[in-house]
């Protein structure tokens, strides 16, 4: 995770540069003047947010994350097809993201929540929106399944040959898919029967049945393969209740 260089402090700095009754506050006379003095230096330091950027299409605005709407940037660990070969296209969405929110505070407003209690929201950076500029400049795709508000983007950065569109690029989405899958066990000298061990007791799996796929097994628990059925009702395994 990144921090954006716009904190409370250089915003507070920035902000009183030139303001010659706040630092000499102790030659003031009176207590409204002093108080006057507290109040525009709170406000200042109040209307700058502190951003932590997570990746190209996550950030984290005083302490509330926010799944930018619109957009789906690749995950940082992906790699992409580019003119010069494979390229860190998830580290450079993540870089490119930390370049557009440092020209200026964070702003959000809020559109939904997605199901992993984040708030998804359109962001701005003093003014420019972030999604529309990660999809603009070929860091994230338009993520058409929830919103078509970037989808001309998108376009304009495929014609343009931008970003991930330099060559052929799979969609995050895709790739969260495929990451996901579980790796085909190999069952050992052809014995393909699975011996799972659950809440339900011991039961066995043969390969035309639908849980067979997802079906893993762990030696360490005790789990086991089978040459037959035989084998496996002899061993205390038994088949699935229809």
């Amino acid at each position: 995770m990144w921090y954006v260089n716009v904190s409370r402090a250089s915003a507070l700095s920035s902000a009183l540069r030139g303001v010659t009754f706040c630092g000499g506050y102790r030659r003031l006379v009176g207590l409204v003047r002093f108080l006057w003095c507290l109040l525009i230096c709170a406000s200042a330091a109040s209307a700058f947010a502190q951003t932590r950027i997570v990746d190209g299409d996550t950030i984290d605005v005083d302490g509330t994350r926010y799944r930018i709407h619109g957009i789906d940037a690749p995950e940082r660990a992906q790699k992409c097809d580019g003119k010069a070969g494979i390229w860190d296209c998830g580290k450079a969405a993540t870089s490119q993201m930390i370049k557009l929110a440092a020209n200026g505070p964070v702003q959000c407003a809020k559109v939904t929540q997605d199901v992993y209690n984040r708030v998804v929201a359109t962001c701005y950076a003093d003014g420019m929106d972030l999604g529309e500029a990660m999809v603009a400049t070929g860091y994230a795709w338009a993520f058409a399944k929830y919103s078509d508000i970037y989808v001309e983007q998108e376009k304009l950065a495929k014609l343009r040959g931008v970003g991930v569109w330099q060559g052929p690029a799979q969609p995050p989405w895709v790739y969260r898919s495929a990451r996901r899958k579980p790796v085909a066990q190999q069952p050992p000298d052809g014995c393909t029967i699975k011996g799972n061990i659950s809440n339900s007791g011991k039961i066995y799996h043969l390969q035309q049945t639908a849980s067979y796929a997802k079906t893993r097994i762990t030696p360490s628990k005790g789990e086991r393969w089978f040459c037959s059925e035989a084998e496996a009702r002899a061993a205390g395994w038994r088949a699935p209740r229809r």
